[in-house]
């Protein structure tokens, strides 16, 4: 019995020993494989953005004091402005260092809503005192925007008035820019003049140094009031002279953005597929004859309607601005709010202009002078166009190629019997009275209406819509000039915008300088991606 009982222990253990051999092997744990690092998709912080820009700074930190024309973008990193231009480029208003403002009901006070929280770079606390000596120097250095401004007053830490003595559109627009200018009153009284090239304000950056026709250099400021901002650790201005060697530096990488490209160059950055342009108008450019002379042909609305229908705008406008620039119909940018859709404007139509010069009783044409400036290689280029497209329906016009000082003072002092270079500044950013005001209005800044004929009933409607306190009517009246300019007296014959571009590497982001205004930007909201 013993015997058996071992015989079936030493089976049992043979059995288990071969099932043992027999048991597959447990499964490996699985080791994760490691995931990507996510790409970022939001803004990223750190490194140095640089800008190639021209030359010839005058004042970038003094209120009132002279200024480079667009001097507005080399400020902005350091210095905020109480309004800023809408980014969506609707043409109002939206709160920067002011959160509001309201018109009394008479609209001749202004009330300004102050930011609380908020200092300058040398700890000095932004409050409606430091927005009085600001403004009040803008007023005292005669800022055409503040004209209407009798005096402001404190009421209290953090709300100022602005009492005028007439309602003027012009003081909104200017205080989203040069009027607008809030720097360190401590600052101001601490440097003097040399404040004008080291400014101090509210803004994302710190201004480090200028060295004059070389850089503008600014770093990132820790106490900005916008928490987060600026993605950038400094931002530079690097001043090139000549469009060249400008090119060649930011094609080398030297820099991520040149401020203005050659319209002969577009074509080639647009070719590498390396970088993005940014495409800006700056003027209405076009010609106008001496309407208010009862004895010259321009004075018969007839002539004026022929010269508009012998010009083909298209070919002239993709000829000298090589496919770059736009044919224009009315003075406002056609791409900005102002524009009118509904303007018809003089398409192209020689056998019209011919039958209306011989219903005003030139069937054979007239002679004329054409005066414009030899400094522009535009406006050169548009007026041998132009001379050609006069010559096909009868009109002999004569070049004459002024110096800047000559036309000016032809242009201020008055023409007889001649065409004259007609412009309007259609940057945007810039108020569409302002764009009138230069030679749409009785009283134009640059213009002899003695020589221009300027209607009674349209410059009426000209200074109502400059009253109007609503952006939105205020539009709508001004798209309604144009078209009373354009259709119903023909006042000048607009031709051709002329488009300068920006442009950038592909890493640069969020940059909107030129996008929405000539003069106001967001440096804090530009970022590099890696």
């Amino acid at each position: 019995m013993i015997y058996f009982i071992l015989v079936l222990s030493l089976l049992a253990s043979v059995l288990a020993i071969s099932c043992a051999k027999q048991a597959p092997a447990p499964a490996p744990t699985p080791v994760p494989t490691p995931k990507p690092a996510p790409t970022p998709t939001g803004p990223q912080s750190g490194g140095i953005l640089k800008i190639i820009a021209p030359p010839g700074l005058t004042n970038i930190g003094y209120p009132g004091k002279a200024y480079t024309a667009g001097g507005t973008q080399y400020v902005r990193p350091a210095v905020e402005f109480l309004l800023s231009f809408d980014p969506k480029g609707t043409g109002n208003y939206v709160p920067q260092l002011a959160t509001g403002w309201q018109w009394s009901s008479d609209y001749l006070h202004l009330t300004l809503t102050l930011r609380q929280g908020v200092k300058f770079q040398d700890g000095t606390d932004f409050n409606a005192e430091a927005v009085k000596y600001n403004l009040d120097l803008q007023r005292v250095g005669a800022r055409a925007e503040l004209k209407s401004v009798t005096s402001i007053d404190v009421i209290d830490n953090y709300t100022v008035r602005l009492n005028l003595s007439s309602y003027s559109s012009a003081v909104l627009q200017g205080l989203c820019s040069l009027c607008g200018w809030i720097v360190s009153p401590t600052g101001l009284k601490t440097m003097g003049d040399d404040a004008q090239y080291r400014p101090i304000g509210t803004g994302p950056f710190k201004f480090v140094s200028y060295d004059r026709d070389i850089s503008l250099k600014f770093a990132k400021w820790d106490g900005y009031w916008q928490k987060g901002k600026p993605y950038l650790d400094n931002l530079e201005f690097v001043f090139i002279k000549d469009p060249v060697t400008q090119l060649v530096s930011f094609k080398a990488g030297e820099e991520q953005v040149i401020k203005s490209v050659n319209t002969k160059d577009v074509a080639d950055l647009q070719a590498a597929g390396k970088y993005n342009l940014v495409s800006y108008p700056s003027a209405a450019m076009g010609m106008a004859g001496d309407s208010a002379h009862p004895s010259s042909p321009f004075a018969d609305i007839r002539v004026r309607r022929a010269l508009a229908y012998a010009i083909d705008n298209e070919a002239i406008a993709k000829a000298v601005g090589l496919g770059m620039y736009k044919a224009i119909n009315q003075p406002f940018d056609p791409s900005g709010p102002y524009y009118n859709p509904k303007v018809v404007g003089y398409p192209y139509n020689p056998q019209k202009a011919k039958q209306l010069l011989a219903d005003a009783g030139y069937p054979n044409g007239f002679d004329t002078t054409i005066i414009f400036e030899s400094t522009n290689s535009d406006e050169v280029s548009m007026f041998s166009a132009v001379q050609g497209y006069l010559s096909a329906v009868g009109i002999k016009a004569k070049l004459d190629a002024a110096d800047a000082g000559r036309f000016l003072q032809v242009a201020s002092g008055g023409w007889n019997n001649h065409l004259i270079y007609h412009w309007a500044p259609i940057a945007r950013g810039v108020p569409p009275a302002t764009t009138l005001n230069n030679g749409f209005i009785k009283k134009a800044s640059r213009y002899d209406t003695k020589s221009l004929w300027i209607p009674d009933d349209y410059d009426a409607k000209y200074w109502v819509a400059t009253g109007e306190p609503d952006p939105v009517k205020a539009t709508a009246m001004f798209q309604d000039l144009s078209k009373i300019i354009i259709d119903d007296y023909c006042l000048s014959v607009p031709i051709m915008a002329p488009f300068s571009y920006l442009a950038k590497t592909q890493n640069v982001k969020d940059l909107d300088m030129l996008v929405y205004a000539m003069s106001e930007w967001l440096p804090e909201n530009a970022w590099l991606s890696k």
